[in-house]
């Protein structure tokens, strides 16, 4: 148990520290919340050190539950953020490495900032609307109402009618 009398915001309450052949790797520190008053809410950081370097904060669960990963102040349940202006923020892939989703932004120079999700391999990335299949893409194209396309654009649809294409 740890228990501290703190009378200001984002105060360290107590803290578990690892240390490595006498140098600190890695904390977690439990933090006193936004609430001076009632003191009923806290929060907590993890922090850990990069080769030759201090611990530093990579993660934290505020005090409504929102965590942050490369964000002291995470605005949405899961709020990842890369330190960088490039790459990917987020890499979530299967268990056996099959399957690569990333997301996060790119900028070139001289090229403005985009922002990107799809996969890192040649897997099939798929839209799904109530968990039915409306469109997927893969390295032949993507594919409107086929799940593999055999052109750059491959619109299909099984019964009769029309598919139409609108311009303003």
């Amino acid at each position: 148990k740890l228990d501290a009398d703190r009378s200001g915001v984002d105060n360290n309450i107590g803290y578990l520290e690892g240390w490595w052949n006498g140098t600190s790797v890695a904390e977690i520190r439990f933090k006193s919340g936004q609430d001076t008053t009632n003191k009923d809410e806290g929060w907590i950081d993890f922090l850990t050190a990069p080769p030759g370097g201090t611990p530093a904060s990579r993660m934290v669960i505020r005090e409504d539950g929102d965590v942050g990963i490369g964000i002291a102040a995470p605005s949405y349940l899961l709020h990842a953020q890369n330190s960088t202006s490039t790459g990917q923020s987020v890499i979530a892939t299967s268990g056996n490495g099959a399957f690569i989703m990333a997301m996060g932004s790119q900028n070139s120079p001289g090229v403005a900032q985009e922002a990107f999700i799809g996969t890192l391999s040649d897997s099939r990335f798929k839209i799904k609307v109530n968990n039915v299949e409306k469109a997927s893409w893969t390295s032949d194209g993507l594919g409107i109402g086929i799940a593999y396309p055999d052109a750059n654009l491959h619109v299909w649809k099984a019964s009769a009618g029309t598919i139409d294409a609108h311009s303003d």
